[in-house]
Parts: structure tokens; sequence; C-alpha cells
């Protein structure tokens, strides 16, 4: 039986490969509510161009049907470079492209695969980093987008949080 890799050249079978080895070392890791696993991305080709098409995408990919495929981030095999989103980058992207259809991820489970993608990067000398939300993102919600809480309730997690740490303030002045 002939290896699907043997017509890669070098550079493509090492992303093919370690796309292969991170499916896995994660194939334990699922994200709800779609029951979503990481994977990464193959080259288009046999080739990557000499390293011009090495950078592959990071994605999120459902087992249930309806919901959309997600791009978590991009690995460059060649350059030994990662970079992952955070969930709110994630989220972002999703509001952006899709505008007003919310999207649902448990947060601790995201973050919980985000967790085992770094450690198995570092174990595969992959230096990773977290991919930051760009500020247009954050100021600009874009035409059309009507946030389903309102402004008001964007407030409450702030509201929440100078409350709890003001409980923290007056327990540790109490002792």
């Amino acid at each position: 039986m002939n290896n699907p890799n043997s017509y890669f050249t070098r550079g493509a079978q090492e992303v093919a490969e370690f796309g292969e080895t991170f499916k896995r070392a994660l194939a334990d890791v699922e994200v709800a509510p779609a029951g979503y696993h990481a994977e990464i991305t193959r080259p288009d080709g046999p080739s990557t161009g000499g390293g011009a098409r090495a950078q592959q995408r990071i994605r999120l990919v459902p087992k249930r049907g309806g919901f959309p495929v997600l791009v978590i981030g991009t690995l460059n095999i060649q350059e030994a470079r990662a970079e992952v989103r955070t969930i709110e980058h994630v989220l972002a992207l999703h509001r952006l492209r899709f505008k007003a259809k919310p999207l649902e991820l448990n947060r601790v489970q995201y973050a919980d695969l985000v967790a085992r993608m770094l450690a198995h990067f570092e174990k595969e000398y992959v230096k990773a980093t977290m991919e930051p939300m760009p500020a247009k993102l954050v100021l600009d919600d874009g035409p059309g987008y009507a946030s389903p809480i309102g402004p008001v309730m964007k407030l409450v997690p702030v509201g929440l949080a100078v409350v709890a740490q003001a409980g923290v303030l007056a327990w540790w002045f109490s002792r």
C-alpha cells in the first residue's frame, strides 16, 4: 500500500506529519456545544513551494452539523512558530463574519484545549504565542451588528468584578 505522504516534498511531509501527531495528541479534547476538535490543515499540494506556503491553519472542526469550522490560529512548521487566538478573538471574528448569529463555545473547554495545544507545541519545539485580538475588532462592532444582550448587560461582568474585588478587600481588612 502506498504512503499518501510519499508524494510530498520534505517540507510538505513535515507539515502533514506534524498535523497527524497534533491530532493524536489532542484526540480526547472536545469543545462544546458542537464537539469541536482541533486539527491542522495540510498543504494544498505536494509542496510548500520552498516554504512560501508553509503556513497552515489551526482549525476547530465540529462533529455535529450546523456549526461552522473555526480558524483558531496558524502554524508555520518551517519557522517552528505558531499563533493561537484567544477565545475573545475567535468570537469577535465569528461575529464580524456572521453578524448577528452568535457563536457558543465552552470557555473552560477552549482554555483546556489551548493549554494542551501550547504544551504540545512546546514538546515539539515550536514557539507558540497567543495572538491578541486586533483593536479594530474590539472597538468596531461593524455595521448591522445588534448585540443580543444590549449595552447595559455588557457592563454586568465589570460590575460583578468590582463587587467581587470589594468583597475580597473587605474580607482581607476585617481579619
